[in-house]
């Protein structure tokens, strides 16, 4: 039903430290890890603070843990565009680039510099929820990006081609192919960020979800075929625990954007650029979920013809649904009790 004049709920706070999913550390224990903590866990020699740089959390042999990040990223590149079951993740720090790769197809992940590889991937959610070994050490790669600081530029690979799709809910799924995928089929990553983060392209996976049961699209993508009764995996959650995620002012036109994003600090959202002042753009595809403290002006009319900004378009990723999917180590409530839904599309559309 439907009821005005109730009293606030707070959105829930997260109840896994993502900065410890990433360092590999024990998840068992609340709070936030000190300077000391996380140099310790990265096998760093300081005490106060952590040097900046891009971190891939490994016990010398094998992935321990995430993806570790200090200080702001200018730029991070996501890239399944091979769709050949490998992951690019391309991090622009002061100056340095840093890129890890994902061999989904031989279990191993290299980072370059210095180019080296390591048994296990970065991703999906840590099999052990208490992440203890058999001795109580860490153990359990996992996807979780962390930046203690934050990402100037989110963005995939170049779009190929033009995207144009018609305004409403027309050419939601699949997406054009001239967009390539950010994701691969096997990702399972979860980004937090401390700051603002900013988003400047597409953010597509390289399967549709909702098309992994079509004959036409599993001929002209192979890879993306499921066994029967299996939800396909790749999924992605983006929060910034301080500020907005923002729709920066080259994003181009009809943009797509795909997995769970979350700004729970007071007055944050999903937020657009200059959106009074920026050309009309299109329509904004938001294809998972969108959680935020306040919602945002993203676009303007003028006698119902788009003048700035974003038509906007939100379509929920049904696999969400009953807790069935959610991102690695993704904020959860400790304090809500969760029931069943069964959402029900409705027959309007929000502008």
């Amino acid at each position: 039903g439907f009821q005005r004049g109730v009293p606030p709920v707070a959105l829930p706070t997260a109840s896994v430290s993502e900065a410890k999913a990433a360092l590999g550390m024990n998840l068992a224990t609340l709070g936030q890890p000190t300077a000391a903590q996380t140099c310790n866990a990265l096998g760093l020699g300081c005490t106060n603070s952590v040097p900046d740089g891009v971190y891939l959390k490994n016990d010398g042999t094998r992935i321990t843990g995430g993806i570790y990040v200090e200080g702001d990223v200018d730029e991070l590149i996501m890239s399944g565009a091979g769709r050949n079951g490998i992951q690019t993740y391309s991090f622009k720090q002061d100056g340095d680039t840093t890129i890890i790769t994902l061999d989904y197809n031989n279990n191993r992940t290299r980072i370059s510099p210095p180019g080296t590889w390591y048994d296990g991937t970065p991703n999906g959610t840590i099999v052990d929820p208490n992440n203890n070994g058999p001795n109580g050490q860490p153990t359990g790669a996992n996807g979780q990006i962390y930046v203690n600081g934050k990402i100037k530029s989110v963005r995939a690979p170049t779009r190929t081609g033009s995207v144009n799709p018609p305004d409403g809910n027309a050419g939601n799924h699949p997406p054009s192919a001239n967009i390539p995928p950010a994701l691969a089929k096997e990702t399972q990553l979860n980004i937090t960020a401390t700051g603002k983060i900013e988003l400047r392209s597409d953010i597509v996976y390289e399967c549709d979800p909702t098309m992994v049961n079509n004959a036409g699209y599993l001929a002209q993508f192979p890879r993306c075929a499921v066994p029967n009764n299996t939800m396909l995996p790749t999924v992605l959650g983006m929060t910034s625990l301080q500020n907005n995620i923002e729709i920066t002012t080259d994003m181009p036109n009809n943009p797509y954007l795909w997995g769970s994003y979350l700004a729970g600090q007071n007055n944050r959202g999903l937020t657009v650029e200059n959106w009074s002042r920026r050309p009309a753009q299109g329509t904004m595809r938001v294809f998972g979920g969108l959680l935020q403290n306040l919602d945002q002006l993203r676009g303007r009319l003028s006698r119902g013809r788009l003048v700035n900004g974003f038509y906007e378009n939100y379509d929920f990723d049904a696999r969400f649904t009953n807790g069935q999917l959610s991102p690695p180590n993704f904020p959860r409530g400790g304090q809500f009790q969760y029931l069943e839904t069964n959402p029900t599309q409705l027959s309007y559309k929000e502008y």
